[in-house]
């Protein structure tokens, strides 16, 4: 899978969450991306090699006291490419896929203990409770995202090979 091709999988899996109230998952990938990418990287260090409180001002030369010193590794934040913005994106379907099947276990879990009998999502976001549904609704499509989980590890695996 080359950068465009990335980028268009990306564009269409995000259009398809927006058309389907997960337009949190591409919001929240989104802001991952514009932090970007900490790397560690080795960085030269300078030494000085011996006292002196001279100031030189000269940019032409170098003082004769400052030698290079030992290396040393420093952070750094770079910007994804294409695949790597994919890869996020499809790691935050999978993770909220994750999420759901865990509140339709934990449903059913309440239900046999005599507990409530429907699960409201409250978005803090926006301060509204978007869907309500009853532990036979959520288990129905955890069973269909368990599918899709499996497909999206087969595509991060496809994205990742090449």
């Amino acid at each position: 899978m080359d950068q465009k091709e990335s980028v268009e999988l990306f564009e269409r899996l995000s259009s398809v969450l927006q058309r389907n109230g997960l337009g949190w998952i591409v919001t929240q990938v989104n802001e991952q991306i514009h932090i970007g990418k900490t790397i560690s990287k080795e960085v030269e260090t300078i030494r000085r090699g011996g006292e002196t409180q001279e100031l030189i001002f000269d940019t032409v030369r170098a003082p004769q006291n400052i030698r290079k010193g030992p290396k040393a590794q420093s952070s750094a934040t770079i910007d994804y490419d294409e695949k790597e913005k994919l890869i996020l994106l499809i790691d935050g379907i999978i993770e909220a896929t994750n999420a759901f099947e865990m509140q339709s276990e934990f449903l059913k879990e309440m239900r046999i203990l005599g507990g409530p009998t429907e699960a409201a999502f409250y978005f803090e976001q926006t301060g509204t409770t978007d869907r309500v549904m009853s532990p036979n609704q959520v288990s129905g499509i955890a069973v269909h995202l368990i599918g899709f989980r499996d497909l999206m590890n087969k595509l991060r695996q496809e994205a990742e090979q090449n």
